[in-house]
């Protein structure tokens, strides 16, 4: 229903008490009654928003029915997207025999989703419910713990690559799934956060304009934990030996791609702007330096077959240091968003 602006006199009741009336027609529409309660949410340009209360945006039900016209990918994404969206109860139903799609469905749950746990299951069906509350978990947090996780990973690939340890590449790989998990989480947050205002100091974010900016953050370590598992996978198939120092400035330069990885998301949870603008310039020295080590890979013609894999390497470890500099842009415009 769409209502007309309307204007209100502020008037004074007792001596310290502003009163303002609601517009009939509005609270109609709203169901309000007397004793209800309503909730003002200051906003950045010092504007008030009314709500009626902190009601759920979205059904936290959600049921899924799958045939046969259903892939197992299929049934996975349509519960993500509603895991996505908020939904805290997810209800899926099997027709018969259909063993594979539930099992891709349950692994898929284990591994990449946080705090939603198999309530019930049979033969024909699984219910899903998520438990953990937003607060639990604020953005920042989260975003702490996924870049914890893939500076590690990037270390330690360049530990694989070093000793061509084949187990810890395999272990890497795995890491890549804890990151997913709370990307989810986090996109789940912040879908959560832009539908209701209310839930923005829960998860420790200011404003909604600042959902996009942290999306575009949480993206930006996933994919580079998915370039720490692709220079993984590579260690098992370099054949023979590099050529010297390449990997010495491969390690030299995904130091650096950490340090400057904890210091923006460092400056973002001290609001240090100054540190985040300082790291775009470092990311972009750095990315020459990547640049370099290219010309190393391709200086010895004589090693067709390796030159193939250390280029994937390079070209990891440049989107790597790329995704990082996206990282303290959005820091920047959060910060400056905030003063």
């Amino acid at each position: 229903m769409m209502l007309e602006s309307v204007k209100r006199k502020v008037q004074l009741t007792g001596k310290a008490t502003f009163i303002v009336s609601l517009p009939k027609s509005w609270a109609t529409n709203m169901s309000l009654k007397p004793g209800d309660e309503v909730i003002f949410i200051p906003q950045p340009d010092g504007s008030l928003k009314l709500t009626v209360s902190a009601i759920e945006t979205v059904s936290s039900k959600a049921l899924i029915e799958v045939d046969e016209k259903y892939t197992p990918d299929d049934v996975c994404r349509e519960f993500i997207s509603y895991y996505l969206a908020g939904c805290n109860n997810i209800e899926v139903y099997f027709k018969p025999g259909m063993y594979e799609h539930k099992r891709i469905l349950k692994e898929i749950i284990d591994r990449k989703m946080i705090g939603v746990e198999i309530i019930e299951e049979s033969e024909a069906h699984v219910v899903a419910q998520c438990l953990v509350r937003y607060a639990e978990l604020p953005v920042g947090r989260v975003l702490q713990r996924m870049g914890s996780i893939v500076s590690f990973m990037l270390l330690d690939a360049v530990k694989a690559l070093h000793t061509r340890d084949g187990k810890l590449a395999s272990e890497i790989v795995e890491r890549d799934d804890e990151v997913d998990r709370f990307y989810l989480f986090t996109v789940r947050q912040l879908m959560a956060a832009v539908k209701n205002p209310l839930l923005l100091s829960d998860i420790g974010i200011s404003t909604p304009s600042e959902c996009l900016a942290y999306h575009v953050i949480a993206k930006s370590i996933e994919r580079m934990a998915d370039h720490a598992s692709r220079i993984a996978n590579v260690v098992a198939f370099l054949p023979g030996s590099l050529p010297e120092g390449f990997v010495e400035n491969i390690e030299e330069t995904v130091n650096d791609a950490v340090e400057i990885l904890g210091s923006t998301l460092r400056a973002l949870a001290r609001k240090r702007k100054g540190t985040a603008i300082k790291n775009i310039r470092i990311a972009k020295e750095i990315t020459e330096k990547v640049r370099d080590i290219m010309e190393i890979v391709f200086k010895d013609r004589g090693r067709a077959v390796e030159a193939t894999y250390m280029a994937l390497i390079v070209e990891s470890i440049e989107r790597v240091i790329e995704y990082i500099s996206d990282i303290a842009e959005n820091v920047v415009n959060i910060l400056i968003g905030e003063s």
